[in-house]
């Protein structure tokens, strides 16, 4: 029976003796090495090993989608060998079975193809490949926020109640969010949830006063499915501003200084301009004097 052990990822072998990994849509790569009957264990001939895709009900493929033949009794696939590369979404089953004393004949010289392994003894490969969500969005409020090309920003004056930030995913099993500090890339919190929403306070985001906050939120899908240590298939991020502008002080009035100007020639009118302080909540006076 031919055995599979991982060379580049982190997959597992369950207590059936199948080999299991999960990956993420478009970033599909490994390197698995199949192990099984050295040529010297086979009389000195060369053994080959067979790998088969198996269809959702269970049917072998009637021919080999990759074979190798060795000496030393173990090769190397990858996910090219495969045809891993460029599938979607889904789940890939492959059987692996060794074929010895493949030279020989027979008395009347006739070919002798040699002995595989059973279907049942076969090595089993099962893959999950899982889809990469989209790119959060944030809710749309058309009072705060302004859409700016990729980013969102997102308006408050000091001293306004703000409101939850939301952030519209994808629905599905084992999601969480994450919400980080943009300028530092620290995460502030992390939200696990299936209904494909998510919603920040702004006490979670640490938004506290005036200022100019910078975020961003990604979105992680089907951590832990497949295998247990499989961390997900992450978004990319949104990113967005929130500023608070701060409120201007009360304006203040101050008294003028009297003007008066005499240096008015004959035939004009002369303005004249008194000013009188209006401590004690009086009332300005002004006097107009024409003179011509």
């Amino acid at each position: 029976t031919p055995t599979v052990t991982d060379v580049s990822s982190s997959g597992l072998i369950d207590d059936s003796g199948t080999y299991r990994a999960s990956y993420c849509e478009g970033s599909v790569d490994f390197i698995y090495e199949v192990s099984g009957l050295t040529a010297a264990a086979n009389g000195g001939e060369l053994v080959r090993f067979n790998v088969y895709s198996v269809t959702n009900g269970g049917q072998l493929s009637t021919t080999a989608i990759y074979t190798d033949t060795t000496s030393t009794g173990s090769i190397q696939i990858d996910d090219l060998d495969l045809r891993m590369s460029a599938q979607d979404a889904g789940t890939y089953t492959f059987k692996i079975s060794q074929v010895n004393s493949t030279v020989g004949g027979s008395d009347d010289n006739a070919t002798f193809t040699g002995c595989e392994t059973e279907e049942a003894d076969m090595a089993t490969v099962v893959l999950y490949i899982y889809d990469v969500p989209d790119e959060p969005e944030i809710g749309d409020d058309p009072t705060n926020i302004v859409s700016d090309g990729a980013d969102d920003m997102i308006y408050y004056n000091e001293g306004d109640a703000i409101a939850n930030l939301v952030v519209n995913g994808e629905s599905g099993i084992n999601n969480i969010y994450r919400w980080y500090n943009a300028d530092t890339n620290v995460e502030l919190l992390a939200d696990t949830t299936d209904a494909g929403v998510s919603t920040a306070s702004a006490a979670q985001l640490g938004i506290s006063g005036a200022g100019v906050y910078n975020f961003y939120v990604d979105q992680t899908a089907d951590y832990s499915q497949g295998v247990p240590d499989f961390l997900g298939c992450t978004s990319a991020a949104e990113e967005f501003t929130v500023t608070v502008f701060a409120l201007p002080n009360a304006p203040i009035a101050s008294d003028p200084d009297p003007q008066c100007d005499f240096n008015v020639s004959p035939g004009s009118t002369e303005i004249r301009y008194s000013g009188v302080s209006t401590t004690n909540n009086t009332t300005t006076q002004f006097l107009f004097v024409n003179s011509y």
